[in-house]
């Protein structure tokens, strides 16, 4: 099932997790992080790397759930000009069988030049 306030932010709801993708402006990477995760960057531990010459923010948090912890995990690219955002959450008992999954998913995402 697949859920879009408008045409820059989607909900994927899968089996037992949820994808969410994200494109806000750049510059303000806390703002960003704050949108994507509910925290604020001081709240987080943040790698920063570089993906095809794009600057790459990974993290992952925990937060109170509808009955039970959940864990998300989120990896935010850099273009300069915007931010691309993909998260995963599920149930804090589901994340550990859900890792390769979302290491799949995470690896997976790229900016693809339309110039």
């Amino acid at each position: 099932m697949t859920m879009s306030a408008d045409s820059q932010d989607t909900l994927y709801l899968c089996d037992g997790y949820v994808v969410t993708t994200y494109v806000e402006p750049g510059g303000s990477l806390d703002r960003t992080l704050k949108t994507v995760t509910g925290y604020d960057s001081s709240r987080l531990t943040i790698m920063e790397t570089t993906r095809d010459g794009i600057a790459c923010y990974q993290c992952a948090w925990s937060a109170a759930g509808e009955g039970e912890m959940q864990v998300g995990n989120a990896v935010i690219l850099d273009d300069g000009n915007f931010h691309y955002a993909v998260s995963v959450m599920a149930d804090a008992d589901q994340a550990a069988k859900l890792e390769d999954t979302w290491q799949h998913i995470l690896d997976s995402v790229c900016a693809l030049s339309t110039g």
